[in-house]
């Protein structure tokens, strides 16, 4: 039976609860990076009207430039204990530890806060937005707490919007981090639902080729001016109104799939990609094992991705000069 190929798990508490194992064993596919002329030919078909001249816009930079000098800064939030009554996060540690080796794999400058208040959350977000990251590819920030409906996430002493703390690194709070990407990866509860397991016609999981429809034309000025919320990506590890899950002795789902893939991945997928992978990997091969609680046993977990993204965007390795 296929339901015996999924992942069991013991022990299981929630952020607001949870379980897993995350064995990331993503699905090997070509990637192919074809020049402008394959991709006019292709597009075009024969038919001069269909020519998608977004391919020869001036600004169709359509990958991120990471080659500056640094990567960049990873901030890793790390909140395990709560002054008001709120459970302890055990087992967040392990999550703090693979995202710090994570970022360091991936080139970032990784700085841990652990059990920081919500003062110090702020204080911490102003100092980066007040940094010159002229010499940065990208900001990074990882959010380890509990979390309610409405965005809502916990520091110490506090709960605090999460759109707050994003728009701390927006383009107008941090302007020499616009244009570059803004990534935020949330292990926390959105609710208090709990995804409920569903058959799938496997028929719907085969690949096949989609055909693109006809490119619009995009008028660019000299110097373009973009959204203060463009660049951001926000990596969740649940869905709005649900929980998300941490096992004690081996960390939450999402955050040790998606460090297993950056770490294996990152430089030859695109991010969402990698990403998409990680929703695939875990919707497919991870339901909670938690026979004591009839309530959260043998139930699922499905990540979300809110990308604004305005490119393509790669880990490659960087060429350090030491």
């Amino acid at each position: 039976m296929q339901d015996e190929k999924l992942c069991q798990v013991c022990q299981a508490t929630f952020d607001r609860g949870d379980s897993f194992d995350a064995g990331f064993d993503p699905i090997s596919v070509p990637i192919r990076h074809p020049d402008r002329a394959t991709l006019r030919r292709e597009l075009k078909g024969g038919d001069d009207k269909v020519e998608p001249s977004v391919w020869d816009v001036k600004f169709d930079c359509f990958e991120y430039n990471m080659s500056f000098p640094k990567r960049g800064i990873f901030l890793i939030f790390d909140q395990e204990n709560f002054d008001y009554g709120l459970q302890q996060r055990i087992g967040s540690k392990l999550d703090r530890i693979v995202l710090e080796e994570t970022a360091i794999k991936l080139g970032f400058t990784p700085k841990v806060c652990h059990d920081y208040t919500k003062d110090n959350i702020y204080a911490e977000l102003r100092k980066v937005s007040q940094m010159n990251h002229s010499q940065y590819d990208c900001f990074a920030c990882a959010i380890l707490t509990h979390g309610e409906e409405n965005e809502l996430v916990y520091a110490k002493d506090d709960s605090m919007k999460l759109k707050t703390l994003i728009s701390r690194v927006s383009a107008t709070e941090c302007p020499s981090l616009a244009g570059k990407p803004k990534l935020f990866f949330v292990q926390a509860c959105r609710g208090k639902e709990i995804s409920q397991p569903a058959r799938c016609n496997t028929a719907c999981l085969k690949r096949k080729q989609v055909q693109s429809d006809s490119i619009p034309v995009v008028v660019s000025e000299e110097t373009p001016k973009i959204p203060a919320e463009a660049d951001i990506l926000v990596a969740y590890s649940t869905q709005p109104g649900q929980v998300s899950v941490r096992n004690e002795y081996t960390g939450s789902v999402f955050v040790q799939t998606v460090c297993a893939a950056l770490k294996q991945r990152g430089g030859e997928l695109e991010l969402v990609q990698l990403l998409t992978r990680v929703n695939r990997n875990i919707a497919l091969t991870f339901q909670t094992n938690i026979e004591c609680s009839p309530k959260f046993d043998k139930k699922k977990q499905m990540p979300s991705i809110v990308s604004q993204l305005t490119a393509e965007l790669y880990f490659r390795p960087k060429n350090i000069v030491s």
